[in-house]
């Protein structure tokens, strides 16, 4: 167990004097010595000694999205193969295993597959005029979920009122919209959600925009709320939206559900759960987003 110790945790990764008596290949902790007795402490150890297990392939647990159960969607840029600096999207494929790809079949409308944008990985441009990619069949995984998290690593290049990352709903309304800007001066992130009549269903408002900075933003569904994460820290929270109250069948990237609103943005990863992740798993994805594009979370 020494060698595992010592290979992936740092001597100022946590309080000295904390030694780990037994650790499984995925990196789950069975003791801690001294023991710890605090909640906080504890849930603060294993996040340390998590994230450390995930960021090495030493003994095969590097973390991707796809290892927590649920994964629906993953979409990463640096994934897409046969593509140069500056080419068209016409289909950025689904690693998830269930094959929900995102497509545009219009020319005018295809994003840009652009390379060094954040930590010198690539990412997809929208140009916040039409461009939109979409999955019209994800209905299947998404209609009935009363819980469900997205996550995505993203930056905004300009503001634009309502411009909007990403979305799922209808064809039109009902739809809710993922770190939407709002019209305020300056803009502020939020989510957004509404009602096959256009009513407000929900909104949580959170922090003004910073055109230019990378975003690891995180969404997590489950009664009585939706909260919005930005950068690993609660940002904004309002009631929670279900699916089964509505009929929704696609995602959006670039725009809203019924492709509007677009968004002037880069997208470098997607990843959705049909389920609300717990709070350590959250912090999981979103140290694997941070460490894999140059965003470290706190």
């Amino acid at each position: 167990m020494a060698d595992v110790v010592q290979k992936i945790i740092s001597g100022n990764s946590i309080q000295q004097g904390t030694t780990v008596s037994h650790v499984n290949k995925m990196g789950t902790i069975h003791n801690i010595v001294p023991n710890v007795t605090s909640s906080t402490n504890v849930s603060d150890v294993e996040t340390r000694f998590s994230n450390r297990f995930d960021d090495t392939e030493y003994y095969g647990t590097k973390f991707v999205p796809t290892t927590l159960s649920d994964c629906r969607l993953w979409l990463a840029a640096d994934k897409i193969t046969g593509l140069s600096d500056g080419d068209v999207v016409t289909t950025w494929s689904d690693s998830s295993a269930q094959s929900f790809d995102v497509t545009q079949s219009t020319t005018s409308k295809k994003p840009i597959y652009k390379t060094g944008i954040f930590n010198s990985k690539p990412a997809i441009k929208f140009d916040g005029t039409d461009d939109l990619l979409v999955n019209s069949s994800i209905s299947s995984v998404i209609t009935s979920a009363s819980t469900y998290s997205m996550f995505m690593a993203f930056s905004y290049i300009a503001q634009g009122n309502y411009a909007t990352v990403a979305s799922i709903g209808g064809a039109s309304y009902p739809m809710i919209r993922f770190f939407q800007l709002d019209s305020a001066s300056p803009r502020n992130i939020r989510i957004e959600g509404k009602t096959a009549s256009n009513s407000l269903a929900t909104s949580a408002t959170g922090s003004d925009v910073s055109v230019g900075s990378l975003y690891i933003g995180s969404v997590v569904n489950e009664s009585p709320y939706i909260t919005q994460y930005l950068n690993g820290l609660s940002d904004a929270a309002g009631d929670d939206y279900d699916f089964g109250d509505y009929s929704v069948d696609r995602i959006v990237l670039g725009a809203s559900s019924a492709a509007g609103t677009p968004a002037n943005c880069y997208i470098a990863e997607v990843v959705f759960y049909n389920r609300a992740v717990n709070e350590g798993e959250r912090k999981r994805v979103e140290n694997y987003l941070g460490r894999k594009y140059g965003n470290i979370m706190p």
